[in-house]
């Protein structure tokens, strides 16, 4: 028993990795955090996908939706394989995969990371940027908190999370 995490990459599905199709393909049945991904569109009409966009609508807060999700997911695992697919990359700005990571590790079961592009190799492409070169990487949501963000003035910033507007 255990549960497969699969990065669906920053969109289309020509980004997915080869592992991350290969155990997309392979499987009858998937679990993601949002079907609002261009990649789901791509995976063939065969896969059956059921998605956690239910939560978003009927729990307030975003820590909640999680919390929530995480459990589903543990509580599927002990009763057998499961594959959780994300956008991006599964340890790039996805608090149920620190949440399925910390919870497997009091559990019978194992965690498997299949990686995927995060938004952030786009993103220094299309500014022509060298992610070696200083730049920072912030969450907007934790950032947004701040009336004086802690970052250095000097070094280019790549915002994640910037889901609306108004954040």
């Amino acid at each position: 028993m255990g549960i497969t995490i699969v990065g669906l990459g920053p969109g289309h599905g020509r980004y997915l990795t080869r592992a991350a199709w290969d155990v997309l393909t392979e499987v009858g049945h998937i679990y993601v955090r949002t079907r609002r991904h261009p990649t789901i569109a791509d995976l063939p009409e065969s896969i059956q996908i059921t998605s956690f966009d239910h939560y978003y609508e009927s729990i307030p807060r975003f820590e909640d939706v999680y919390e929530r999700i995480v459990a589903d997911l543990v509580a599927l695992a002990r009763a057998g394989d499961v594959v959780y697919a994300v956008p991006g990359h599964p340890l790039v700005g996805e608090s149920t995969v620190t949440g399925l990571l910390a919870a497997a590790a009091g559990e019978a079961y194992a965690v498997n990371v299949v990686p995927g592009l995060s938004f952030l190799e786009p993103t220094l492409t299309a500014v022509h940027l060298d992610g070696l070169d200083g730049v920072q990487l912030v969450d907007a949501i934790d950032i947004a908190r701040y009336e004086y963000p802690p970052l250095s003035p000097d070094t280019a910033v790549i915002l994640g999370q910037v889901y609306s507007r108004l954040l």
